[in-house]
């Protein structure tokens, strides 16, 4: 489950919706409550976190074979 079993995510997806409306609404669009989240978990829980998005930001732009 892409959302897990967290109360606080769990109580943004509306009734109704299905699966991927409501990751599309919470983590992409302009009002997203996730939006920010990526950046958050990165400096709340590493030290020096700017080195590893680098490397996450790398290995995403990598081409593959």
């Amino acid at each position: 489950m892409a959302l897990g079993v967290i109360l606080f995510y769990l109580e943004k997806i509306k009734r109704g919706k299905s699966p991927a409306q409501a990751i599309e609404r919470i983590c992409f669009s302009e009002t997203a409550t996730l939006k920010n989240e990526y950046d958050n978990l990165y400096k709340a829980l590493i030290d020096h976190s700017e080195n590893y998005e680098a490397i996450v930001a790398s290995l995403a732009n990598a081409k593959v074979d």
